[in-house]
């Protein structure tokens, strides 16, 4: 199982889906199990995005104010 921290990446998540999908392989999780954390990865992914999309714009605005 990963650690908090190494899930605030998007990097650590696909990680952690690398190894869902391996536990599907190995038949250790349902389908259902590997959608649910499809989802939940989708959704920290996002959230990402927008932390990321937030600095960008915080950035810019203190470009345009040091002007």
């Amino acid at each position: 199982m990963k650690t908090t921290e190494e899930l605030k990446t998007t990097t650590g998540l696909l990680g952690h889906l690398a190894d869902v999908m391996l536990k599907l392989e190995q038949r250790k999780i349902t389908v259902d199990d590997a959608k649910a954390h499809a989802s939940l990865v989708k959704q920290s992914n996002n959230l990402l995005r927008f932390e990321l999309d937030t600095l960008k714009y915080n950035d810019k605005i203190k470009q345009e104010v040091n002007k």
